[in-house]
């Protein structure tokens, strides 16, 4: 049988006050301590050592107050429960609005007063630490739409940029320092980059890059337990690298090995696995490192664009949905280099990647401080309603003693 049948004095004790009795954590401790092990999936609870629980009773007429004073703080309790949870539906809707009109099309004149609404508002539409991640993807997609700064006209025209890029590349290829370049095969896709301010250049992320490549097959056999870093895909998370579980390696004495080797400021992208599409920027000197097969690495022709294709690979309305379509859309996720070779890259101009950077820095400090704030505050309100309830029961508890001895 499952079910225990207790019966009771309704002279001494009334029904609801039972319940309530049954159901409090005091109680429920001194069930756990005569409950016996039913086997693997099951406990028991032993009616023969119900006699051994006590607990202090008060007269009648004082449970029928306890249990009025429970009933009223339980419907205080539900009406606070619905007023938060009508005030959090309401910030979730004012936050969805903002989302959407920043995140989805809104006109190029009315843009920038949204954008001007979310941003000066961000602690008042946030009013949950889970709710921190959506500002920062919005904050990235006004960044690469160029509506987090104003541009301005006194900076170096981006065809400036593009152009010594390209003699830059020109010149290494010259000296044999890079390959040539590869024609990239176009790519169809369903997704079309966000209108971009007129003075930025939609060009293909290959045109930035000097090299863009993978690690080499079977490295198993160098691993070592010192020597050379080893950066694999378990190694890079969604704008992150990981550096505190890099494995080591000793590498084989060829220019295959120099070919995958990184240095600062390189991107690399996990191509396949449970996180592909995930980039990550090398921001530190390791020494000699290298990358393994199941990651792409991106030697930017300037590591001071590196700072701007890492935001361009994590957002949404840059290249970040593309990636993943094209990842996912062939069955086993993964990506070929020409997958990334091809993407479109919107550029602004060198100046204006830093302002916006430098703007993402402050916003994301600001979301920072706001997520502890918020989550400092959950645990405050929870120690601050676990301490009324403690002074609460402790009160109770030392009436009804003393009013047992009196």
């Amino acid at each position: 049988m499952s079910v225990g049948l207790i019966r009771f004095n309704h002279e001494l004790v009334a029904p609801h006050f039972l319940r309530l009795l049954l159901n409090s954590p005091l109680v429920e401790k001194e069930f756990d301590r005569i409950k016996v092990g039913g086997g693997t999936h099951t406990n028991k609870l032993n009616l023969g050592d119900l006699h051994t629980i006590a607990f202090l009773l008060p007269p009648l007429h004082e449970q029928h107050r306890i249990v009025a004073k429970v009933d009223e703080l339980m419907t205080l309790c539900k009406r606070l429960e619905v007023a938060q949870r009508e005030r959090e539906r309401r910030c979730d809707l004012l936050a969805a609005s903002a989302h959407h009109h920043l995140n989805n099309g809104a006109d190029a004149e009315a843009l920038p007063s949204h954008a001007q609404f979310f941003v000066g508002h961000l602690p008042r539409i946030t009013v949950r630490p889970d709710q921190i991640q959506h500002l920062r993807q919005t904050i990235l997609n006004l960044a690469v739409r160029g509506r987090l700064v104003p541009q301005d006209s006194r900076d170096e025209p981006i065809d400036e940029l593009i152009n010594w890029i390209r003699q830059e590349q020109d010149r290494l290829i010259k000296a044999g320092a890079i390959p040539a370049r590869k024609v990239v095969k176009q790519q169809n896709t369903s997704i079309l980059l966000s209108a971009s301010p007129k003075n930025w250049a939609n060009v293909e992320f290959s045109s930035l890059c000097n090299i863009i490549t993978s690690g080499s097959r079977g490295w198993a056999e160098y691993y070592a337990s010192q020597g050379p870093l080893f950066i694999r895909a378990q190694n890079i998370r969604f704008g992150q690298l990981k550096l505190d579980d890099l494995a080591s390696v000793n590498p084989p004495k060829s220019s295959e090995g120099s070919r995958t080797r990184v240095s600062k400021g390189d991107l690399l992208i996990v191509i396949t696995g449970a996180g592909v599409t995930n980039p990550a920027l090398l921001e530190q000197d390791l020494g000699e490192a290298y990358v393994s097969q199941h990651v792409a690495l991106i030697k930017p022709t300037s590591t001071d664009l590196s700072r701007w294709l890492l935001l361009f690979l994590m957002t949404e309305n840059g290249g970040r949905r593309e990636l993943v379509e094209r990842a996912y859309g062939a069955g086993k996720p993964g990506l070929n280099l020409d997958n990334i070779r091809s993407l479109s890259v919107s550029l602004p101009p060198l100046a204006e990647q830093h302002r916006i950077i430098a703007k993402i820095d402050e916003l994301m400090a600001m979301c920072d401080q706001l997520e502890t704030r918020l989550i400092t505050a959950q645990t405050e309100a929870n120690r601050l309603l676990e301490s009324v309830l403690h002074n609460a029961l402790s009160e109770a508890t030392g009436a009804a003693i003393s009013h047992f001895f009196a």
